[in-house]
């Protein structure tokens, strides 16, 4: 499926959670290293897209790009940044819940470490979407994980994977609503 789906999945879910629905999509993908060895050293062939980047235009007129690749290692390009009018936002990672948070006002060139608002759980919180729902029924609120964002996130990533091979915008037809945030964000 290439590295959209495998860990594409995780910032775009972290950027409609935040900027709300995507209305359309742009996308390049390719095989970058059609030949690959698995960790035995055993070769085989990639068919899928290695490498795909995606442009992202949100229903509220923010504009987005998504790259992902299994071409390049470990590389300094991971997490999300977030650039406004007047500052720029750094989150180091879009799967760990303990990553670090900076900003940079465009008046200064060095970044500031954002102490968290609420104590992180160190590491990645696999098991939160079931907490949460949990939490929710216990609560009788609203969930914030739902299926309506989790298959607006697939349909983007197919957007982008479609828009790569036809060279022209896709819609995205499907909408939801943006979760709240948690009670001490607020």
């Amino acid at each position: 499926m290439g590295p959209l789906f495998d860990v594409g999945v995780y910032p775009l879910t972290i950027l409609t959670a935040f900027l709300g629905p995507i209305v359309e999509v742009a996308g390049f993908a390719d095989v970058v290293w059609p030949e690959r060895q698995d960790q035995a050293g055993k070769s085989f062939g990639v068919e899928a897209p290695d490498w795909a980047c995606g442009f992202l235009r949100f229903e509220s007129g923010i504009i987005g790009r998504l790259t992902t690749t299994f071409y390049v290692g470990p590389t300094k390009q991971q997490g999300l940044e977030f650039h406004g009018d007047t500052a720029s936002l750094y989150v180091a990672s879009s799967v760990e819940s303990n990553a670090a948070v900076q900003f940079r006002p465009f008046s200064e060139w060095t970044w500031t470490d954002v102490p968290p608002a609420h104590a992180p759980y160190p590491g990645i919180e696999w098991g939160r979407g079931v907490s949460e729902l949990a939490d929710a029924i216990r609560e009788d609120r609203p969930q914030r994980v739902t299926g309506e964002q989790g298959a607006h996130v697939v349909e983007v990533i197919s957007g982008i994977l479609q828009s790569a091979q036809s060279h022209a915008p896709v819609a995205i037809a499907s909408r939801f609503k943006p979760p709240m945030p948690m009670e001490w964000a607020m």
